[in-house]
C-alpha cells in the first residue's frame, strides 16, 4: 500500500417534505461540487501495524441550490499507526472533523454517537440541543492479539474463492478511548474555545475477531461514558455496546 490521488466530484441532490409542518421551504434541489485528495502510506490496508493516512475533501453548494443555506464544507480524516510496548501490539489513532463556513440549515445538522464516532454514547446522543455546524474527534486503540488459529483449507470451496485458502482467523484484545464535540459556527470555536457546544468522552475495551484471508473482522466494543456536558456532567448510565463488521479504522 502507497498511493496519493487528487479527484473532483459532483453530487446533484433533492431534498422534499422532510419536516412535513415546518414554515420553511421543505423542497429544494442544489448540486455540490467539490475535490479531495488522499494519501495513504500504511504498511497493508487491513489491519495495518505501521504508517498514516489522510484524507481531506472541500465541497460547496453554492453553485446551483435553491435552498437559502449555500455553505463549504471541509472533511477531513487522519489515521496513524504505531507500534505498541511489545512485538505485535499496536497503537492505532483516528482523528475526523467537519468544518463549515456558516450555518447548513435544519435539513443538515450534525449528530454523534456510536459507532464511528463517540462509542460509550447513543447514536444520534450528541447534537439535540444546538444547531451542530461543526465537529472534531478522536479515537485512539490499544490492540493486541490474543489467540491465532493454524491455517486450514475449507474443502473444495477455496478453488472458487481466493481467500478460503490457507484461512485462518485471529483473536485481538482491545482498549478505547473516544472523544468529540459539536458546535454551530466554526469561527467563534477558534476565538472562544469555550463557547457553547456538546462534548463527551468514553472508554472502554473490546474483541475483535479478525480473518486475514478474507480481508474481514467482527468487533464488539463495550465503551463507558464517563463525562459529557449534555445531561448529567458525570453520566452514570450503563455501558454501551456495539457489534459490527470491519474496522472503521
Amino acid at each position: 500500500v502507497g498511493f496519493s490521488k487528487i479527484y473532483c466530484l459532483l453530487t446533484p441532490q433533492y431534498i422534499n417534505n422532510y419536516f412535513p409542518d415546518a414554515s420553511f421551504n421543505n423542497t429544494f434541489y442544489e448540486a455540490f461540487i467539490g475535490a479531495g485528495w488522499q494519501t495513504d502510506r500504511r504498511d497493508v490496508a487491513f489491519d495495518p501495524a505501521l504508517g498514516w493516512y489522510l484524507s481531506s475533501e472541500a465541497r460547496a453548494n453554492r453553485v446551483y441550490s435553491t435552498d437559502t443555506h449555500k455553505f463549504i464544507q471541509v472533511d477531513s480524516d487522519y489515521r496513524l499507526y504505531l507500534h505498541g510496548f511489545f512485538s505485535h501490539d499496536k497503537f492505532a489513532l483516528w482523528a475526523k472533523g467537519y468544518f463549515r463556513d456558516r450555518d447548513a440549515g435544519p435539513f443538515r445538522t450534525l449528530a454523534a454517537g456510536g459507532e464511528g464516532s463517540l462509542r460509550g454514547y447513543p447514536a444520534g446522543f450528541f447534537g439535540g440541543t444546538l444547531e451542530a455546524n461543526n465537529g472534531a474527534f478522536f479515537s485512539a486503540e490499544y490492540r493486541w492479539p490474543i489467540w491465532e488459529s493454524e491455517p486450514f483449507n475449507i474443502f473444495m470451496l477455496e478453488e472458487f474463492y481466493a481467500g478460503l485458502k490457507d484461512f485462518f482467523y485471529r483473536v485481538d484484545g482491545t482498549l478505547i478511548l473516544d472523544g468529540g464535540v459539536l458546535w454551530d459556527k466554526f469561527s467563534e470555536k477558534l476565538l472562544y474555545p469555550f463557547s457553547t457546544d456538546e462534548h463527551g468522552l468514553g472508554a472502554g475495551f473490546g474483541v475483535r475477531v479478525l480473518v486475514p484471508t478474507m480481508r474481514q473482522s467482527l468487533r464488539a466494543d463495550i465503551v463507558f461514558p464517563f463525562y459529557s456536558n449534555v445531561g448529567l456532567q458525570f453520566t452514570s448510565w450503563p455501558p454501551m455496546l456495539h457489534l459490527y463488521i470491519d474496522y472503521y479504522f
